[in-house]
């Protein structure tokens, strides 16, 4: 028989603790960290999938076309969300113009306009 969705909502909730307490101690590696975040991406995104798809019978999984869409639409509205926060960021101050990750994130974003204008 299943866990009850309370007490897998108490793990999880005790294993983002546990690392949030990894993360203040600076005991935990940022290749860990990365696989981490990819992890909790993941979850939220197969969440959100689940919920949008209404858990109707035309729900086929994570893995049906109308999931994969409904998960990269849903990916797209945080990048937008997240690049308007870093737009505020720039805009305060908050992010160096000399970081290492702003120099980063514009090669991406030129990488993606490039590709959104040849479309």
């Amino acid at each position: 028989m299943s866990k009850p969705l309370g007490q897998r909502l108490f793990e999880v909730k005790s294993a983002l603790e546990e690392v949030e307490k990894e993360l203040a101690e600076g005991s935990m590696a940022a290749e860990d960290l990365e696989d981490f975040k990819g992890v909790v991406d993941h979850v939220r995104l197969s969440v959100w999938a689940l919920m949008t798809a209404g858990w109707s019978d035309e729900y086929e999984g994570l893995d049906s076309p109308r999931a994969k869409q409904v998960i990269a639409r849903f990916r797209l509205q945080r990048a937008n969300d997240i690049c308007r926060s870093a737009l505020t960021d720039l805009e305060s101050g908050t992010i160096p113009v000399d970081s290492e990750e702003l120099g980063q994130f514009r090669t991406t974003v030129g990488e993606l306009a490039g590709r959104l204008a040849s479309m």
